[in-house]
């Protein structure tokens, strides 16, 4: 049913500023409306219709020259539009709601705005309702007034009741009326300064809010940034240059994921050079008025299983799939902020950083344990989750922690615009939902997405009791402590436990406490207690699963060990039913891609497991080149020439040397070794120990006190060698892999 066809009695469109009056749903409509809301009405009410109305309204378009449209031309059809009808001023959007209307986004474009709707009651279209620039006040001031109207209205009242009060009371007692003239005048003046007072109170507090709405709790939190950032300088977004552009498009990998604008990542990748300018342009121009493009801002949801139960929607992580013209801008602004705050961040923060992994986080807290069962202390762990931390991420909170890290002006706005009114849809297959608002959360698959949650939980590591130590990963947390008994080490985790839930909850966090694990290491006696989190026990074990690696209370790791040959066999398995229908190339890359990873991963972690134990993953390598081979009778030192491999255990010694000489041990295991390590950076020859050896069961199976002595056992001509005048190490590997190592 089209609108206007037979339909008796149509009014006349209104609108707030009535600037023309025109006919609704004339086949042709040549008037323009310069207001916000735009009303239409029918009367007599139509009866049940078959199908829902479809209106269509022309949007305004500006005369502009070539040099304006460049500078706005990313504001095209980003302004927000909400189909909607007059329900009341009980409701929200100011009596109008959304109920039975839609907005048509696949037909709506610049030109035009398209609605559907199944009734035609008041019905109207709000543009731009949620804000743009014709706000006078912005929301910080109508926050700080909003409070003080609230308080001066409650003072009021106050004062209502005690003047009727007082009044009454002092008429009983005094019987001249000058008295009591004298005394309410003294009472009056002493409710005004009292009054007063609290408001100046109130108004000081409320601007000195690094952001608006936040609630006492955020303002604490952030306030604890702030004070950690004294003396820093505040950050701009810079000004792109076209050759880094054209560098961002060059490296695109073409086999990505295509947006939902349908233009590959090979086109841009191609038209690399004749693109760069105009891009530059628009990506300056976005950074100058600090304002993300709305088409920009949507993004498709690819459900990714991660694991347990496939039926079930929670185990899905939504991976936004966006445009590619967006992915480049992120990258670059990506840069510019690592380069800014990387140093900033707590070294605690492991996660989506250069020279971290979750080899060297796992390094970091083992090597920690073994320093305190040295010196014969208990070790204490607590391992944390959080539910769906990433969907949980608070828009308002966030862009209040980027302000108080120092980000100003334009690129506060500009973030702030990223945050704003995000839409996204989900797509299995070729078949799609219709566009959603989110309310919440942060792009998982972007490149903001990883820096922007570092910085949100930096300041978990201002509110952690010093007695404890803090390892975070992503949205794993381990909170570990040592002691002289288990009591202390009980209280200490206790105590840290109870800080982090109240982080969460200041931050709009929910912990996944199904996920919680907690471990006692170094006590024969007894374990550790369960531990009670917000009403919620946490049992201790003897084995934690932390970032894909089993750690056992005695860090044998046989149970991984265990894990890994149960994988790894089964995919030997695979290997061997296919090892006479593939040529041997492709066979050796099987191995490399999907066994060889599995043998190590992590693995200088768990470097000093069983000797029993390593030639166990000696056999599964050795069993999966006989495979790749069709090889029976050669030794297994021929296999690995003839792979161009090296043993295991050799691999596990050459990688301790590489990271050493990276200078991420330095950095990331924080131990009374890294002087030592340092004059061995430096080419001091040293004769002593490295490090204080008071126990024999650990004392040197840690990656420290093996690491100066990998170097020393390399050929000649295998050595690794630092960059001349460079500060960074950089690797010569040369033939180094192939070298034994002793």
């Amino acid at each position: 049913m089209k609108p206007g066809a037979g339909q008796p009695g149509v009014e006349k469109l209104r609108t707030e500023s009535i600037f023309k009056v025109a006919v609704a749903f004339e086949k042709i409509v040549l008037r323009r409306v310069l207001t916000r809301i735009i009303m239409a009405a029918m009367d007599p009410k139509p009866g049940k219709m078959q199908e829902n109305v479809i209106l269509k309204f022309k949007n305004l378009k500006a005369q502009l020259n070539e040099i304006q449209l460049k500078s706005i031309i990313f504001q095209i059809d980003t302004r927000e539009k909400h189909c909607v009808f007059w329900s009341g001023l009980s409701n929200s959007r100011d009596g109008f709601s959304e109920d039975g209307c839609r907005l048509v986004t696949s037909q709506s474009n610049s030109e035009e705005t398209v609605c559907s709707c199944s009734h035609l009651t008041h019905f109207a279209v709000l543009v731009d309702y949620s804000g743009g620039s014709v706000h006078v006040l912005s929301q910080k001031d109508e926050d700080i007034l909003e409070i003080i109207t609230y308080v001066g209205l409650s003072l009021s009242i106050i004062g209502m009741i005690l003047t009727i009060t007082m009044y009454s009371l002092f008429t009983c007692w005094l019987s001249s009326t000058y008295d009591l003239m004298w005394i309410f005048v003294a009472f009056l003046t002493a409710t005004a300064v009292f009054s007063s007072f609290i408001l100046a109170r109130v108004i000081r507090e409320l601007t000195t809010l690094p952001q608006t709405g936040t609630t006492k709790i955020q303002r604490v939190r952030v306030r604890n940034i702030t004070e950690n950032m004294i003396g820093h300088q505040d950050f701009q977004f810079r000004n792109l240059e076209i050759l880094e552009v054209e560098t961002a498009l060059e490296s695109i990998n073409p086999r990505k994921s295509t947006g939902w604008d349908g233009v590959p990542p090979k086109a841009f990748k191609l038209g690399a050079r004749e693109l760069s300018g105009p891009l530059t342009a628009l990506y300056n121009s976005c950074i100058t008025l600090g304002e993300w493009p709305a088409v920009w801002k949507k993004g498709e949801w690819t459900p990714v299983f991660k694991k347990e139960d496939p039926h079930e929607k929670k185990n899905y992580r939504p991976i936004t799939v966006q445009v590619t013209i967006n992915k480049i801008f992120e990258q670059l602004l990506s840069k510019q902020l690592n380069y800014s705050f990387n140093d900033k961040l707590c070294d605690k923060l492991t996660a989506y950083r250069k020279n971290h992994s979750c080899e060297t986080a796992l390094l970091a807290m083992t090597e920690n344990w073994k320093i305190s069962l040295d010196e014969h202390k208990v070790v204490g762990v607590l391992s944390t989750d959080m539910s769906k931390a990433f969907d949980s991420l608070y828009y308002p909170l966030t862009l209040a922690k980027l302000k108080a890290y120092g980000i100003r002006g334009n690129s506060l706005k500009l973030l702030d615009s990223y945050f704003t009114d995000r839409y996204n849809r989900v797509k299995l297959g070729s078949t799609v939902s219709e566009w959603e608002r989110g309310s919440r959360g942060c792009p998982q698959g972007s490149a903001f997405g990883p820096l922007i949650w570092n910085m949100f939980q930096n300041d978990l590591t201002y509110s952690v009791n010093s007695n404890s130590n803090i390892n975070m990963y992503a949205d794993d947390h381990q909170f570990h402590a040592a002691g002289s008994n288990v009591t202390e080490v009980h209280d200490k985790l206790i105590a840290s436990a109870e800080l982090a839930s109240r982080w969460y909850r200041s931050n709009f966090l929910k912990g996944n406490y199904d996920k919680y694990q907690t471990m006692t290491l170094g006590n024969k006696n007894n374990d550790m207690d369960s531990i009670i989190i917000d009403d919620n026990e946490v049992k201790s074990t003897k084995c934690l699963k932390l970032l894909g690696v089993y750690i056992d209370n005695r860090l044998q790791f046989d149970e991984h060990i265990a894990n890994i040959c149960k994988r790894s066999s089964q995919r030997v398995g695979v290997l061997m039913r296919l090892r006479n229908m593939i040529p041997t190339d492709t066979k050796l890359k099987l191995f490399k891609a999907a066994i060889l990873p599995y043998l190590t991963y992590s693995h200088l972690v768990w470097h000093f497991c069983r000797a029993s134990d390593t030639r166990k993953l000696e056999r599964i390598q050795e069993r999966a080149l006989r495979e790749v081979y069709c090889d029976k009778g050669s030794s297994y030192d021929k296999l690995l020439d003839m792979a161009n491999l090296s043993t295991l255990q050799n691999r596990r010694l050459q990688d301790i040397a590489i990271l050493m000489y990276k200078g991420v041990l330095i950095f990331t295991l924080h131990c009374v070794r890294n002087s030592q390590i340092m004059e061995r950076l430096k080419g001091k020859r040293i004769t002593k120990r490295v490090g204080q050896i008071r126990a024999h069961l650990r004392g040197r199976m840690n990656v420290v006190s093996l690491s100066p002595n990998n170097k020393n056992s390399a050929k000649k001509s295998a050595k690794i060698h630092p960059c001349d005048g460079d500060p960074v190490w950089a690797i010569k590997l040369h033939s180094f892999r192939r070298y034994e190592l002793k």
